[in-house]
């Protein structure tokens, strides 16, 4: 059975998403998403029972251009800002390899002398021995 409100649903999707894939866009959408979840609990809460669809239907039109232009950029805004933290977490991340490949180089050149050292030390007391 289909309703007026699945085509409402179906339309808001394709408006949000202008039929494309995307992550800013399923971003967009999942945005608009929880915004509706949170209408319901606030309309639930001051009306004390669940919506209805001529109630959903009032509230998906407000579903205009300029709503979707929000929820665009609000998705783009939250992907930029994510891309940016990981790249920061990677820089920092590369920064703590490169010091610790140092500190690898070092040990390994101090484990290196140590066994030149105590090879020559050796060496030295046989050949007192001797």
């Amino acid at each position: 059975m289909s309703s007026s409100n699945d085509y409402e649903h179906s339309k808001i999707f394709n408006d949000i998403t202008n039929n494309e894939d995307g992550l800013m866009n399923l971003l967009a959408y999942a945005l608009y998403k929880q915004e509706k979840v949170d209408w319901i609990a606030e309309f639930k809460s001051k009306n004390q029972r669940n919506p209805d669809w001529v109630d959903l239907e009032k509230y998906q039109s407000t579903v205009n251009a300029k709503r979707i232009e929000t929820l665009r950029d609000t998705a783009t805004r939250n992907l930029e800002k994510f891309a940016e933290e990981f790249l920061d977490t990677e820089v920092e991340l590369h920064r703590e390899i490169s010091y610790l490949e140092v500190q690898k180089e070092e040990g390994l050149r101090l484990l290196i002398e140590l066994r030149d050292r105590i090879s020559s030390h050796e060496i030295s007391q046989n050949s007192d021995l001797s």
